[in-house]
């Protein structure tokens, strides 16, 4: 029985020493490198790196299994200088992530040997501190064919390469902050199983293509900065999406009444744009919705009736349009409505009753919407305020018409009320 237990434990203390000791010369010469060409001796956290053989995988950052390096995540570490050639061979990694470091250099062609790679993500300009990668997307990044995240916001240049359109299994696009220019190009239309398009704050120019239509498994799309053309009726199809942003784009034309089919949308930004047309009634079908924003575009006529129906919505800014009428009273349903979020500035709005007024400021950034509406009314328009006038209780009349003070309007007071905003 001694001899047993004396046998078990020789076999734990080879196995516990020796864990880690058949990890390659290539792939231990391939992190030292690593290390030394990313400035390591000023890393944030380099626990246990450079360590003696048979310790990689219990250097910061590593994660290994069968006696390979399968993933390096050095996020956030004050990182330096460039990614070396010999980041190739690495040849069983599936996971890098190399985010919010001061990388500089270009993105070495030698990646395509990581043929086991799913999440390759070396930058996103979101929130800052983003690596200084430049030069081109290398093409052949398209040979990564379990690539399922592909994450290059820095400083690249160039167009987006085709051959990214051979990566069937990708789920996640995001070239965000990037010089990148060129259009969208029509063979990402193979990447049927994206949840996740960011293109945003790039020099990409040209139309949105409407074979993003038929990405039906896209939840998140941001299209900002500088794409012409009309927005793509084909986008209703996208009945996963959460959020459509098309903003600070140079976009004409109307909005397409289906993008009301978009139920499981929670956001949609569209301003920024030279949109026109009326706020399409269909978009009242969102009962998702928590933010909508349409300034500064050219967008007229009338707030819907059914904006009641949107009761998710948080904030909500309409302001720099050509909007115009009476703010629906169903406005007062939209109780999420967060206080001093939402903008109806420089239109040509108003309440018909001091309730909905005073719900209405209580929302507006800065409480103050009324001063900066643009409103002119012709006979017409004059003869139909009168008649809202007169189905309000005296107590929320907002016009001074009540002449001789017994809370009525009668027929003289009627014609003071039109002469005096026939006036203006």
């Amino acid at each position: 029985m001694k001899r047993k237990l004396t046998i078990f434990v020789l076999i734990y203390l080879f196995f516990s020493t020796n864990l880690y000791a058949d990890i390659s010369l290539l792939e231990r010469n391939a992190l030292i490198d690593f290390y030394n060409s990313t400035e390591g001796t000023n890393w944030t956290n380099q626990t246990n790196w450079l360590g003696s053989p048979g310790t990689e995988c219990e250097w910061y950052g590593i994660t290994c299994s069968n006696n390979h390096i399968t993933k390096i995540y050095l996020y956030e570490n004050n990182l330096s200088g460039s990614i070396p050639k010999s980041i190739g061979n690495l040849s069983n990694l599936e996971s890098i992530n190399l985010i919010h470091n001061q990388l500089t250099g270009t993105i070495p062609k030698e990646f395509c040997n990581l043929i086991n790679l799913k999440e390759l993500e070396l930058g996103d300009s979101y929130g800052g501190g983003y690596n200084q990668l430049t030069g081109t997307i290398p093409e052949e990044l398209g040979n990564l064919i379990n690539l399922e995240k592909l994450k290059l916001g820095n400083n690249m240049t160039g167009i987006i390469p085709p051959e990214l359109g051979n990566l069937s299994n990708l789920k996640s696009l995001i070239l965000r902050g990037n010089q990148i220019s060129g259009n969208i190009p029509s063979e990402l239309s193979n990447l049927t199983n994206l949840e996740i398009v960011v293109l945003e704050n790039t020099q990409l120019t040209g139309s949105i293509p409407s074979w993003l239509g038929s990405l039906t498994n896209l939840k998140y799309l941001y299209l900002a900065n500088n794409h012409t053309g009309t927005i793509p009726v084909e986008l209703g199809n996208l009945s996963n999406l959460k959020v459509l942003c098309m903003r600070q784009n140079q976009l004409t034309g109307v909005i397409p009444p289906e993008l009301g089919n978009l139920t499981n949308l929670e956001q949609l930004r569209l301003h920024s744009n030279m949109l026109t047309g009326s706020i399409p009634s269909e978009l009242c079908n969102l009962i998702n919705l928590k933010i909508l924003y349409m300034h500064y575009n050219q967008i007229s006529g009338a707030i819907p009736l059914s904006i009641g129906n949107l009761t998710q919505l948080e904030k909500i800014n309409l302001s720099n349009n050509e909007l115009q009428g009476y703010i629906p009273s169903e406005f007062v349903n939209l109780l999420n409505l967060i206080d001093n979020e939402s903008d109806f500035r420089n239109n040509a709005l108003c309440t018909p009753t001091s309730t909905l007024l005073n719900f209405i400021n209580s929302k507006q950034i800065d409480g103050d919407w009324i001063s900066s509406q643009d409103i002119k009314f012709d006979i017409r328009d004059a003869i139909n305020i009168l008649q809202i006038i007169a189905e309000i209780n005296p107590e929320e009349i907002n016009l001074i018409c009540d002449i001789n003070g017994d809370n009525k309007i009668g027929i003289e007071e009627a014609i003071y009320a039109l002469m005096t905003v026939s006036k203006n």
